[in-house]
């Protein structure tokens, strides 16, 4: 599975985190998450990040891969994959997969350009709030309040440093 999206500027850099689970033979590792960068020709480019094959005999197993987006990438991809050639069935499960620049200036800087806080960054919280999404919930109490919008405008009118 995988989905693509238009590349950040080059040089920002980025954090893919989720967590996969498979069940497999010992000897066949089925699952793995992999971060790909292409050129506006759609070629492949360095940079990218792979968790390489992981077993997690059937526990959920955290992964977390960073990559700075190198100049001359127009897009970056997502991918989620299974291993075909173990000879059994193999389930492969992902969850709680986001793709986020890593070093905004601050928690409230949440939406392309980063290192700036503007409309898009409030639009983005608001879209958020509105929809349940954790970007949104800025005191990790899994709850969308007033306590989130206070902190969200503390942290914007603090500025970038």
């Amino acid at each position: 599975m995988r989905q693509t999206l238009p590349a950040l500027g080059g040089g920002t850099p980025l954090v893919l985190a989720g967590a996969l689970a498979s069940s497999g033979p010992p000897s066949c590792d089925p699952a793995r998450i992999r971060l790909v960068f292409r050129d506006e020709a759609g070629e492949e480019i360095g940079g990218g990040a792979d968790s390489g094959w992981i077993l997690s005999n059937d526990t959920w197993q955290p992964v977390l891969l960073e990559a700075t987006i190198p100049a001359g990438s127009a897009t970056m991809t997502v991918e989620l994959l299974g291993r075909l050639d173990c000879g059994v069935f193999i389930d492969a499960f992902f969850d709680d997969l986001s793709l986020s620049p890593e070093g905004g200036c601050n928690a409230a800087d949440i939406a392309p350009a980063f290192g700036v806080l503007d409309l898009s960054d409030i639009s983005a919280f608001v879209a958020g709030f509105l929809s349940g999404d954790p970007i949104a919930d800025f005191n990790d109490d899994g709850l969308f309040d007033l306590s989130d919008i206070g902190l969200f405008v503390t942290a914007f009118t603090g500025g970038c440093s």
